[in-house]
C-alpha cells in the first residue's frame, strides 16, 4: 500500500559540499514555488543509521532529489538515505531525480575517483554487507536519467535550478489541459503573459487580458500558460467558452457552478438557484484563497459581473487572465497588462 504523501520533495545531499550553495538555492526555489520540501539537517545526524523520522520523510515524499557531490559517498548517512530512496523507488514507485554536481555520472556508476576513495575507507570500517548495499544503490541511482551541472548552460547553477524546478512541476502536476497537436509559435506568448503576471509577488492581484482576432491563438496561449503555472496556486480554474456558454438557457448559472466546483474541488455543491445567488456564493466561498482564474472568450461585461470578477474581492496573490476578441468587453476592470496575440512569423509559419 502506498504511503501518504506529506512532502513533494526529499532532498538528499552532502552538507559540507552544497548546503550553503547549490542545495540551499535549490531548496529556496522549490519552497518559493510552494513545493513541500524536506531537507535533511546534518545537525540531527548520529552514527551511521538514519532514524525513523527520516525514513518516514523519505517514504512520504513524492520525489527524491539526490545531489551527488565529491563528498556524498564519504557520508555513510547519505549512503543509507540513498539505499532507502532506491527502495522507495521500487516499492512505492517514487520518482528519483539525480543531480551530478561536480563530476560525471560514470564516476558514481563505476565508483571511480572520489567514490573509489570513499568506499576504500568504508571497507576498512564497515562490514561487506553494508558496503555492497551502498555500492548497489549508488550504481542504480547513477543509471537513472538526471542532470549534470557542467552540461547545463556551461555550468550555470541558477539555470540548472530553474530546469530542475520546472521538471519537478511537470512530474508532480502533469498537463491538465490539451493545448494543441502542433503547438508552434505559442512559447513567446506564454512567456510574455507569465512576465505580466509577476508570479513571484504575492502582494497584489493582477489581471491580464489576451486579445486578438478569432482563431489567432488566444485560447492556446492561455491553456499552455495555465498548464505551466496552475500548481503555484491554492486553487485554479480554466473556464472555457464563456461567451458561448453564457448565451445558452441558464448559461451564466452553469458558468458559476463550474467555477465553484473547480475552485472548491467539490462536485457535490448545492445547486445555484439564480444568477444573483451564484454571485454571492462566489464572493463568499471562492475568493478567500490564492487562485488562478482563466476566463476564455469573454465578450460581454455581464459575464464578468455574473462571475463576481472584482479586483477588490480577490485574495492577494491571485491572478486572473481573460481572453477576448474585444477589449471593450473587459472595460469594467482595471486590467494591468494587455497582450495582443500575434500571427505566426515567417519561420513559425513554414
Amino acid at each position: 500500500m502506498a504511503a501518504s504523501r506529506s512532502y513533494d520533495v526529499f532532498l538528499s545531499f552532502s552538507g559540507i559540499d552544497t548546503r550553503n550553495k547549490f542545495t540551499g538555492h535549490l531548496l529556496d526555489a522549490l519552497e518559493r514555488d510552494r513545493f513541500r520540501t524536506f531537507r535533511d539537517d546534518s545537525k540531527l545526524r548520529r552514527g551511521k543509521e538514519i532514524g525513523p523520522g527520516l525514513v518516514r520523510a523519505i517514504e512520504e515524499s513524492r520525489i527524491s532529489i539526490v545531489v551527488f557531490s565529491k563528498n556524498y559517498a564519504s557520508s555513510t548517512w547519505c549512503l543509507e538515505e540513498l539505499v532507502k530512496i532506491m527502495d522507495c523507488k521500487r516499492t512505492l514507485k517514487q520518482i528519483v531525480l539525480p543531480i551530478f554536481y561536480d563530476h560525471e555520472p560514470s564516476d558514481a556508476r563505476s565508483q571511480r575517483g572520489c567514490y573509489a576513495e570513499a568506499f576504500s575507507r568504508h571497507e576498512k570500517s564497515f562490514g561487506s554487507e553494508s558496503v555492497e548495499r551502498w555500492r548497489a544503490a549508488l550504481t542504480d541511482a547513477a543509471n537513472l536519467s538526471g542532470y549534470v551541472l557542467q552540461n547545463v548552460a556551461n555550468g550555470s547553477e541558477s539555470k540548472l535550478i530553474e530546469i530542475v524546478v520546472r521538471d519537478v512541476a511537470d512530474k508532480l502536476n502533469p498537463t491538465c489541459l490539451s493545448v494543441a497537436d502542433y503547438p508552434v509559435g505559442i512559447e513567446r506568448g506564454v512567456q510574455q503573459v507569465c512576465e505580466f503576471l509577476k508570479l513571484r509577488s504575492d502582494s497584489d492581484v493582477r489581471i491580464i487580458a489576451i486579445w486578438g482576432m478569432g482563431g489567432i491563438g488566444k485560447t492556446t496561449i492561455a491553456k499552455a500558460m495555465y498548464n505551466r503555472i496552475h500548481y503555484m496556486f491554492e486553487s485554479s480554474c480554466f473556464l472555457a467558452n464563456v461567451g458561448r456558454t453564457s448565451m445558452q438557457p441558464n448559461g451564466l448559472v452553469e458558468l458559476q457552478e463550474r467555477l465553484l466546483c473547480d475552485l472548491l474541488m467539490d462536485r457535490n455543491l448545492p445547486r445555484i438557484r439564480s444568477e444573483d445567488h451564484g454571485i454571492e456564493e462566489i464572493k463568499q466561498r471562492a475568493w478567500c484563497q490564492r487562485v488562478l482564474l482563466v476566463l476564455d472568450d469573454v465578450d460581454n461585461i455581464r459575464q464578468l459581473r455574473a462571475l463576481a470578477i472584482n479586483r477588490g474581492l480577490f485574495h492577494c496573490g491571485s491572478r486572473i487572465v481573460i481572453t477576448t476578441r474585444d477589449l471593450s468587453s473587459v472595460s469594467m476592470l482595471e486590467v494591468d497588462e494587455e497582450y495582443e496575440a500575434c500571427p505566426l512569423n515567417e519561420k513559425e509559419s513554414l
